[in-house]
């Protein structure tokens, strides 16, 4: 007899198999990145895709399987209808769930990114546009997802001699963190570059604030711009893929 679970699912991504069957990348409460097959999903008459394919927290009956564990059942506990209310809340959807797909690894189980994500769509499906267009909320979801995935920065202690930095202080990509200004003068770090007072701060308010208030966080141009550079070039650096914000 075929082994056989339900739980809570975020669907990320899918792609289409032979005619008329797809490949769901999900992330589930309990089992982490699952990839679950749905037979006839790609019909007009599925009653899976349209589960499947909308913004929400879904209960799922998964059959067990050789090469793919099958879906055999979904159904809705939580929707996010309003992220489907404009074109820049849909993509910002889209874009943190593909996100999350390249950037876990199947398999890889922890509650806390399951939460993440359903904080992330809830505090989107609220969201203003002013929040998505100068990246504030996106920047909260990644700043969030690199310490659930071991990469979180060092903004309090010199990564080289561990001293606490004030605010005369460098920022290396590589090493993880601020540099006090002996050791950046000392080469301990060739892409040690300087980081304003305020930008470390907003870092610090990323990883540790809820993203409801990261939507509502200001940022100068300058820090927004600082932001952006450092976003981008942690996550190609230690993820090996590109930022979303």
């Amino acid at each position: 007899m075929a082994q056989t679970f339900r739980t809570n699912v975020i669907p990320l991504v899918k792609r289409s198999v032979r005619e008329t069957d797809r490949v769901y990348s999900v992330f589930s409460d309990d089992h982490g990145k699952l990839e679950l097959f749905a037979k006839g999903s790609r019909k007009i008459i599925s009653k899976l895709a349209g589960e499947m394919e909308t913004p929400g927290v879904l209960d799922v009956f998964v059959v067990r399987g050789r090469a793919f564990d099958r879906l055999a059942g979904a159904a809705k506990i939580a929707t996010f209808d309003r992220i489907l209310d404009s074109y820049e809340k849909r993509l910002a959807y889209l874009s943190a769930a593909a996100y999350i797909d390249r950037a876990v690894r199947p398999a890889w189980r922890d509650q806390e990114i399951f939460n993440l994500l359903r904080e992330y769509l809830t505090a989107l499906s609220d969201s203003s546009p002013n929040a998505l267009s100068d990246g504030r909320l996106l920047f909260g979801f990644e700043w969030k997802l690199f310490s659930r995935l071991g990469f979180r920065p060092e903004l309090t202690r010199c990564t080289r001699c561990r001293l606490l930095v004030g605010a005369a202080a460098s920022f290396t990509i590589r090493h993880g963190g601020v540099l006090c200004p002996d050791c950046r003068d000392a080469g301990a770090a060739l892409d040690a570059a300087i980081i304003s007072p305020e930008a470390r701060k907003v870092l610090a308010f990323l990883i540790e604030a809820p993203l409801c208030d990261s939507a509502r966080l200001y940022l100068a141009p300058a820090v927004r711009a600082a932001t952006r550079a450092i976003t981008s070039a942690w996550s190609q650096t230690h993820l090996e893929i590109e930022a979303i914000s």
